[in-house]
């Protein structure tokens, strides 16, 4: 689950037999009257982006189009990669240019930390680091 704005995106990777994983999108959002609305973006096959990427932002050219004035014009990309499989890249991977506020990731489970790794918490922003 990635949180973009007031959107939360869920994705699915779909492995089906001997094809690469098909990339699916759903998309939640909230509405005036504090309904949530869901809808499927779309779904994008692997071997089509190997060598292009999927952008994420209110850019109404890009592949998921959030309408919420806080993201950046493309706020991630993302593509496939033959070893280590669909990857995701704050800004557009393309010019190198990173979002304004970041693209940050919440997890359901353990995750390998790194030197010089930032996450968030509520309010709270964390590196890790040599003391």
């Amino acid at each position: 689950m990635i949180n973009i704005g007031e959107t939360f995106l869920v994705f699915n990777i779909e492995t089906l037999h001997l094809s690469p994983p098909r990339l699916t999108v759903k998309k939640f959002s909230g509405s005036d009257n504090g309904n949530i609305k869901y809808f499927i973006c779309r779904s994008f096959e692997a071997a089509e982006f190997v060598n292009d990427y999927i952008l994420v932002g209110r850019k109404k050219t890009c592949d998921v189009f959030i309408e919420d004035f806080l993201l950046s014009k493309i706020q991630c990309s993302i593509f496939y990669d033959l070893v280590s499989g669909w990857t995701i890249h704050d800004g557009d991977f393309r010019s190198q240019k990173e979002s304004m506020n970041g693209t940050w990731l919440y997890l359901a489970e353990e995750f390998e930390i790194f030197n010089g790794m930032v996450f968030k918490y509520n309010q709270t922003l964390m590196q890790v680091g040599n003391i």
